[in-house]
C-alpha cells in the first residue's frame, strides 16, 4: 500500500525491491535506498559512462589556459614538459621566468626572490635569484619580534617605508 496519497510505485535497479516515491521524483529515483544509490552510481558513472570522462586539461569546460593562482598567491603555469615542473605538471610562474632568462633549469637550492614583495609581478626585472639562506635573512629584516601581554614573542611586521 502506497504511503501517500500521492505515491507511486517503482522496482530498484540494483536489488528489485519495491518502493514508493512522489510522482515529481519518477525521473530521478532509481533506488530504494542510498547504499543502493551508491552502488548504482559506482556502477553507472564508472569509465565511460561517466559524462566527465576524458575532460582533462584543455577538454575541462573550466580550462583557462593553463594558468591559475596557487593558494600562497603565486602565479602558476601548466607546463608538465619543464624540468622544473611539479608533479601535478605547473611550475611557478617566476621560476620558470627565471630558468628562461637563465636558459637552465633552476636548481632546487635556488630561490626566486620578488624585489617589490608582489607575488604576481613576475617581470625580470623585479626578480632576484637568491640561495634559501639569504632569502630568509631578507624577509626576517621585515619582522619585528615584539613580545605579547604573557611575555611570549608575537610575530609581527614592520612597516617597510617608501621610498
Amino acid at each position: 500500500m502506497p504511503k501517500g496519497s500521492g505515491s507511486v510505485q517503482l522496482a530498484c535497479v540494483i536489488c528489485g525491491d519495491i518502493f514508493f516515491c512522489k510522482p515529481s521524483a519518477i525521473l530521478k529515483r532509481k533506488c530504494c535506498t542510498r547504499a543502493c544509490a551508491a552502488l548504482y552510481k559506482r556502477h553507472s558513472y564508472a569509465g565511460e559512462g561517466n559524462p566527465n570522462f576524458g575532460n582533462k586539461g584543455v577538454k575541462c569546460p573550466s580550462w583557462k589556459g593553463g594558468r591559475r593562482l596557487s593558494n600562497y598567491g603565486y602565479v602558476l603555469l601548466h607546463m608538465p614538459e619543464h624540468p622544473n615542473a611539479r608533479p601535478d605538471g605547473y611550475i611557478l610562474e617566476h621560476r620558470y621566468v627565471m630558468s628562461e632568462y637563465l636558459c637552465r633549469p633552476l636548481d632546487r637550492s635556488e630561490h626566486v626572490h620578488h624585489k617589490d614583495g608582489v607575488k604576481t609581478n613576475n617581470d625580470i626585472d623585479n626578480l632576484e635569484l637568491i640561495n634559501l639562506g639569504e632569502h630568509t635573512r631578507m624577509h626576517n629584516l621585515e619582522r619585528a619580534p615584539t613580545r605579547g601581554a604573557n611575555g611570549r614573542f608575537i610575530e609581527t611586521w614592520r612597516e617597510v617605508a617608501a621610498n
